[in-house]
């Protein structure tokens, strides 16, 4: 008996269609057109200018070290939350919840009111005279961005340790550090990577702290910015923009 093309496959191609379409318009269209705009005059000017490769060795670095602190961060306060017995878990659990629905300007904004140059802590509160402008506030502040992000990640990755395994080797004498190195970190291993790999995206793709704190520590989102506005270089801007891509794509 042959099968009836009913409604229901007709309903079905029509969806496949319309996601076909979408991908193609939003998606591909708009990264062919990314690719085609710079000319070899560009590429040239982007593989000899040192303010390239200082952007791109800069954002290497923020990338490096914003996701390592961010998800270290992360996993100490999950681990505190999940497994620490602190007092009130539920409202500790809460606050990186309340921060990532914030908007990105926020952590820049807020890094300079309270340790900026004249900041509430670092002014008001400690008389201090510094400027954190540059690498090190770009760090502090993204940070405190995208540890919320790891806490989460790990902060599942934890839940799903069975902790009989860690009352069974409690059981036979084994010491808390012992039982941290040997079960409890290998286990959530999975999740500490999938939050390196998010997090590390994230930096890449993060344009309010560095545009609000970074000052002259340039990075190739902010350097994307500035040449499609600041100097109407639309293909230098395009080709930044794939080499920022790349690593997003892998």
């Amino acid at each position: 008996m042959k099968k009836k093309f009913g409604d229901g496959s007709l309903s079905l191609i029509f969806i496949w269609f319309a996601v076909v379409i979408f991908f193609a318009v939003c998606i591909i269209f708009p990264l062919f057109c990314v690719a085609i705009t710079p000319r070899v005059s560009d590429f040239v000017q982007a593989a000899t200018s040192s303010r390239w490769h200082d952007a791109m060795r800069n954002t290497a670095l923020e990338c490096l070290c914003s996701t390592l602190l961010s998800v270290i961060t992360g996993y100490i306060y999950a681990y505190a939350v999940v497994r620490g017995g602190i007092p009130f878990k539920k409202i500790f659990s809460l606050v990186p919840i309340i921060h990532l629905v914030t908007p990105p300007f926020v952590g820049g904004l807020a890094f300079i009111l309270l340790i900026g140059r004249q900041g509430f802590i670092t002014h008001t509160l400690l008389g201090l005279d510094i400027s954190l402008y540059g690498f090190p506030g770009l760090l502090i502040a993204q940070t405190l961005t995208f540890f919320p992000m790891a806490y989460l990640i790990c902060a599942q990755s934890l839940r799903g340790i069975n902790p009989s395994m860690e009352q069974a080797a409690r059981g036979m004498g084994a010491g808390r550090l012992n039982i941290f190195f040997k079960i409890t970190l290998p286990l959530s291993s999975p999740g500490i990577l999938s939050a390196l790999l998010f997090i590390a995206v994230s930096v890449l793709s993060d344009f309010g702290n560095p545009l609000i704190v970074a000052g002259r520590f340039r990075v190739l989102a902010v350097e994307i910015y500035t040449q499609l506005t600041g100097w109407l270089n639309a293909g230098t801007s395009a080709i930044l923009g794939m080499i920022l891509l790349i690593p997003s794509i892998i």
